[in-house]
């Protein structure tokens, strides 16, 4: 998977980005960032797994994060949310150090697979829509 650099996006972007996410507590930044890692859309449930917190800390971050613009729930009955942009989440993961990507990218890949396995079955529907964070996972063990 590529990873976006930050010469790909937008200066404007990238400060609008950060500005925002430093009117969230450092909790809600850091879960945001765990959300990054996931993709553009993520499941709740997923996100507090990653983040290793629970629920009412993860929506929390999302209403934090919502507040300022960064994130809104996602157009499906489920409980998912997306960036409101694809580029905000690109801003996210583009700051992030190397090891640490690759660190939470690693932690996703097994949580993403295997709710991405409870929800859809089919091998090939399972492909469709597991995230980016399994490919990348994959890419660095390879």
């Amino acid at each position: 998977m590529n990873q976006p650099s930050t010469s790909t996006i937008p200066v404007g972007v990238l400060i609008s980005v950060q500005q925002r996410l430093g009117r969230l507590s450092p909790e809600a930044a850091d879960i945001l960032t765990a959300a990054a890692v996931l993709g553009n859309q993520f499941d709740l449930g997923l996100l507090g797994r990653l983040a290793g917190v629970g629920e009412p800390a993860a929506i929390d971050a999302l209403n934090q994060a919502s507040g300022v613009q960064l994130v809104e729930p996602g157009s499906g009955g489920e409980p998912e949310f997306r960036f409101r942009h694809p580029l905000i989440r690109d801003a996210i993961v583009s700051d992030l150090r190397p090891p640490d990507r690759a660190a939470r990218s690693g932690r996703a890949a097994p949580i993403d697979a295997r709710n991405a396995r409870a929800r859809f079955p089919s091998r090939a529907t399972l492909a469709r829509t597991i995230s980016p964070a399994v490919f990348l996972c994959h890419e660095q063990h390879a």
